[in-house]
Formats: structure tokens, C-alpha cells, sequence
């Protein structure tokens, strides 16, 4: 994928692992260590040209994040989710919460 959708031939990958769901509906997330952190730069700044693949149109790349991160953002996914059922017109885009006041 990194190479012949995104075109970095020269892209080294050391490790890749497939973490296990949580809901198993879905595939668990690939965790990718590479070579250098200029391909990791050149990955991060391709990844937009992965939207324009039929195959890999659904497949999104992210920067690492640490544990704390994580959980911090996960935590902020059931919030906003919670905050949704409720009533309030927000929608999350990453880790930031967009209030629809009108």
C-alpha cells in the first residue's frame, strides 16, 4: 500500500503487527515501524492521496500516539458520543469537538 498507492518506493518498513479488536466486526489497527523519521514524515504527508484509492479508500494513517493519548482520546469519543444520544449537535473530527450551534 505505502509504496504503490502512495508512490514511496523508497519507504523501509522494520515491523508491521495487527492489533486485535475490540469489536471484532472490524479489523484491528495495523501498527507500522519504519526504517527513519523521514519516512515516517514522507508517509504522514502522502496519506491524504489514499481518499483518491478504490481499495484503500476506507483505510486512514495516523501519527503514533502514546497510551495516555489514546485512552485520553477514546475517553473523548464515548463523551461526545454520550453528549450525541443526549441531544447536543456536536461531531468530532480527531481529537477536537465541533459544536452545530445554529
Amino acid at each position: 500500500m505505502l509504496r504503490n498507492n502512495l508512490g514511496l518506493k523508497d519507504i523501509v518498513l522494520v515491523n508491521t503487527e495487527r492489533k486485535q479488536s475490540v469489536d471484532n466486526k472490524v479489523p484491528g489497527v495495523v501498527i507500522c515501524t519504519l526504517q527513519n523519521p523521514e519516512d515516517r514524515t514522507k508517509v504522514l504527508q502522502a496519506k491524504n492521496q489514499l481518499k483518491r484509492s478504490e481499495q484503500y479508500f476506507n483505510v486512514f494513517i495516523y501519527k503514533d500516539q502514546s497510551v495516555e493519548e489514546s485512552t485520553l482520546n477514546q475517553n473523548l469519543k464515548t463523551i461526545g458520543n454520550v453528549l450525541k444520544e443526549k441531544g447536543c449537535d456536536i461531531s468530532l473530527k480527531g481529537t477536537r469537538v465541533i459544536s452545530h450551534v445554529h
